[in-house]
């Protein structure tokens, strides 16, 4: 090859990324793609002025509800983010749960109350079976009369005072464990024993601050002698023995889950997952490396269920966990096997927004990683946003070509840019 042609060769390749990366400007830190998804997904009618709102707030598999007190449509108050079973997605409206009239409060006046459960599928979860456990047919039943029904499970309460103003919610049912995993060389082996062996976690009793003394040692005489630890009870009359009750917190815990105690372990997982793949990866064939049934290992689901992701580490001083935000997201969007994996890069198959979300939080904590601006653009590229995707698909090139890499650009990076 002559010095002239490669001149000219040379010239060309520049001049075809250049205007490849011309016409739209970078989104080099996605700032337009929100952290967090909100639906609204049910709520309670309290009278014809005011209702409850329950809100789904989810950051990648992390989800929680929020609870809006609405009047002549304004919020007068709102919960905080919180598990429980305050939810009537799939209800038809006339199945939509009223609460019962009840004097909470002592002022004499009947105040609302709703209570739910959910049966325990398993010693980590439940499957929401029982919910609307007292039905509006209960509603003029009084605090001093006997109640006949048990609660067991998953307990949830909702309180609002019979000025329509004030609101309190609580919620009785396991910590989650953020370190289950099924694959035993991830998890650790004494804890996979532990899940394996079905070893029930502990309950706790979570609450919206402050619920009054008064009000809650109402809410306790009705419920504690039925509502139980127990995951099913034999008959819903019986009273059940003390052992079997629920044990209330002397001091009840505010919503949440503090992720500071299980980062280090947490990042300790994800590296036991990174040296399982890399010593495993080379025995698979080439098509099936980056499927789901290769990646299993970061299948991080329990973790990322504990806590929001973006609430993590706040002051970005661990790498480690941004790598472990990208694997992740990149997990969740690999294809089951190796069949689906043939020509998956070119199909429209829909991304969670969870998981969008979540790579462009990784490109926020870190706007130096390459990988992210492909998967993020392959995401958006997916879900049919092809602007977007085209941006960051310019930035990806840009990045490839400023590292000098040799690596060779993939099709559809050039392809997709070419948006009208």
């Amino acid at each position: 090859m002559t010095l002239e042609l490669m001149m000219r060769r040379t010239i060309a390749n520049c001049c075809a990324v250049t205007a490849m990366l011309m016409g739209t400007a970078f989104a080099a830190d996605a700032q337009d793609i929100p952290t967090r998804v909100t639906n609204r997904s049910g709520g309670y009618v309290v009278s014809p002025q005011t209702s409850v709102q329950v809100t789904r707030v989810s950051a990648g598999e992390w989800v929680r509800k929020k609870l809006r007190l609405m009047r002549d449509g304004k919020e007068i108050w709102s919960s905080p983010l919180m598990y429980g079973n305050f939810s009537t997605s799939g209800l038809s409206p006339e199945e939509v749960p009223k609460f019962v009239r009840l004097d909470i409060d002592g002022n004499g006046r009947p105040d609302y109350l709703y209570l739910a459960f959910g049966r325990l599928g398993g010693p980590y979860g439940d499957d929401y079976d029982g919910s609307r456990a007292w039905s509006d047919d209960e509603s003029q039943r009084e605090l001093s009369r006997p109640w006949n029904t048990v609660l067991c499970g998953w307990l949830s309460g909702l309180i609002v005072l019979d000025d329509e103003k004030t609101a309190y919610a609580f919620n009785y049912g396991p910590v989650p464990d953020p370190f289950m995993h099924r694959n035993p060389y991830v998890q650790g082996e004494a804890h996979y024993k532990a899940v394996a062996r079905g070893v029930k976690v502990n309950n706790h009793l979570e609450v919206t601050e402050p619920i009054p003394p008064a009000i809650w040692a109402s809410i306790r005489k009705l419920i504690e002698d039925r509502a139980c630890d127990t995951p099913y009870s034999t008959s819903p009359r019986e009273v059940l023995p003390q052992d079997q009750r629920i044990k209330w917190d002397a001091k009840p815990e505010p919503f949440g889950l503090d992720w500071k105690p299980y980062f280090e372990d947490g990042l300790a997982m994800y590296g036991r997952s990174k040296k399982l793949y890399a010593e495993t990866k080379g025995d698979l064939p080439a098509g099936e490396r980056q499927t789901k049934r290769a990646l299993g290992m970061f299948d991080l689901h329990a973790f990322f269920e504990a806590f929001a992701y973006d609430e993590i580490d706040p002051e970005n001083k661990s790498p480690e966990y941004t790598a472990m935000l990208n694997d992740f997201a990149f997990y969740q969007m690999a294809p089951e096997d190796a069949e689906q994996a043939a020509g998956f890069e070119n199909r429209r198959e829909k991304v969670s927004p969870g998981v969008v979300a979540m790579l462009a939080h990784v490109i926020r904590r870190d706007p130096k990683r390459t990988s992210a601006y492909l998967n993020l653009a392959d995401a958006l590229w997916r879900n049919g946003q092809d602007a977007q995707a085209a941006s960051h698909y310019r930035r990806y090139a840009a990045m490839m070509q400023e590292s000098s890499s040799k690596a060779r650009l993939p099709l559809r990076v050039s392809q997709r840019t070419k948006v009208h």
